[in-house]
C-alpha cells in the first residue's frame, strides 16, 4: 500500500495487520509493479525504489530529484519509468544501475499531475509526454525512432496515459478526451475517437474498452 502520508506499507489482506512500513518523505503516489518477489515504485521524495516484498528491505534506490508518480513497466530485467519532468529512465532491475534516459525537450508551464507509463513492445518503448507528443524510443539505448503530436489543446496538452500496443497499431488516450490509433511503424495517426478524458484503454479480442470522464 502506497500513501502520501506513510510511504509504503505491507498489510495482511484479511485483518490489515501491518507487516512492515518504509517511511518516505512526502509519501508515494505511483502504482506498484511486482517482479521476482520485489516491489518497484516511484515516490514523491524524488527517488525510485526496489523493495523486497516479504521483509520490506530496500534493495536499491535511484534518485531522480523530482517525483515519480506513474507506474513503472518491467520487461527483460529492465525497469522503465517516467519522472514528473518528462524524463524516461531505463534501469537494471536487479541493481538499479542506469542504462539510459531520454529527456523530452520543451518548457511545459501548465501540465496536469501525472505521467505516462512506458509500454515496451518488440524492442521499442512507447510513451506520452506533457507537450502532447507520443514518442517511440529504442528500448536498448533510448534513441528516438519517431514522434507524433496528437494533442493540440491550448491549456493542457498532456498525454499521460499508457499506450496499448499491438502488432501494427498503438492505442493511447490524451487529456483532450480523444482516443488515438497510431501506426506502430512511423507513428502516423490512423484515426481518433472523441470521448471524455481517460487514463487507460484495454483490448479484449477485437474490442477496445475505454473508461472516460463523461
Amino acid at each position: 500500500l502506497l500513501t502520501e502520508e506513510a510511504g509504503v506499507q505491507s498489510l495482511d489482506r484479511f485483518n490489515f495487520r501491518k507487516h512492515w512500513q518504509i517511511p518516505v518523505k512526502n509519501g508515494a503516489s505511483s502504482e506498484i509493479e511486482f517482479s521476482d518477489g520485489n516491489l518497484f515504485f516511484g515516490a514523491n521524495d524524488g527517488a525510485f525504489y526496489a523493495v523486497n516484498a516479504e521483509f520490506g528491505r530496500v534493495l536499491w534506490k535511484y534518485v531522480t530529484k523530482l517525483p515519480v508518480v506513474a507506474k513503472p513497466f518491467i520487461i527483460n530485467k529492465k525497469v522503465y519509468f517516467t519522472s514528473s519532468d518528462d524524463v524516461v529512465y531505463c534501469l537494471e532491475q536487479d541493481t538499479g544501475k542506469w542504462v539510459w534516459h531520454y529527456k523530452r525537450g520543451g518548457n511545459f508551464i501548465t501540465t496536469v499531475r501525472g505521467n505516462s507509463t512506458p509500454t515496451v513492445f518488440d524492442g521499442k518503448v512507447y510513451v506520452g509526454f506533457s507537450d502532447g507528443y507520443v514518442v517511440a524510443l529504442n528500448a536498448k539505448d533510448g534513441n528516438i525512432i519517431w514522434e507524433q503530436r496528437i494533442h493540440h489543446a491550448s491549456k493542457f496538452s498532456d498525454v499521460d496515459a499508457q499506450a496499448v500496443v499491438e502488432e501494427s497499431t498503438v492505442y493511447i488516450p490524451s487529456y483532450d478526451g480523444a482516443l488515438y490509433a497510431l501506426k506502430r511503424k512511423g507513428g502516423e495517426v490512423l484515426w481518433r475517437f472523441d470521448a471524455g478524458g481517460a487514463k487507460q484503454v484495454s483490448i479484449e479480442g477485437e474490442t477496445l474498452y475505454l473508461s472516460s470522464s463523461d
